[in-house]
């Protein structure tokens, strides 16, 4: 993706008008499909950020990874993360070999490490967040099926 992956990871909906939604579309742009909306005090997660000023596109996702898209970043602030008044989370040990180690996050999110370093961030749908810069394609792809068995065996 492009754009400026800066700012916080949160972001809260703020300034819609009462009884209207804001419009979370296909790319950032007006004249791109609608996918969905939103109304004041939903939290979004950032996955950056690009333009200026009026002109200023945040790309968003739901906190349950179900709606991801592009909102006009006139009508978000930074914000918290869902369930943060959960327990502290714990970081997960660190497995022996090249065996993906799952940690499910307070927030739903699928934390995958390995012992080399490497480590994605899923989010609760089981789509790939992000992944460090040392994760071979080969550690994405039993990432990838960790996290869907995970949520097959559970019923998610």
């Amino acid at each position: 993706m492009q754009g400026d992956a800066g700012g916080p990871d949160w972001y809260v909906v703020q300034g819609v008008s009462a009884g209207d939604r804001l419009n979370v579309r296909a790319g950032p742009s007006t004249d791109k499909a609608i996918l969905g909306q939103v109304g004041n005090g939903v939290q979004l997660r950032n996955l950056g950020c690009q333009g200026r000023g009026q002109a200023r596109w945040c790309q968003v996702e739901s906190p349950d990874g179900r709606l991801r898209g592009w909102v006009s970043a006139s009508f978000i602030a930074e914000g918290a993360a869902p369930n943060t008044a959960q327990a502290p989370q714990q970081r997960p040990p660190q497995p022996a070999g090249d065996v993906p180690e799952l940690f499910r996050r307070t927030t739903g999110e699928f934390e995958i490490n390995y012992a080399s370093g490497c480590g994605m961030l899923f989010n609760p749908a089981g789509k790939l967040i992000t992944a460090g810069s040392s994760c071979t394609p080969a550690q994405s792809v039993r990432a990838a099926e960790a996290v869907a068995a995970y949520r097959l065996e559970q019923g998610l």
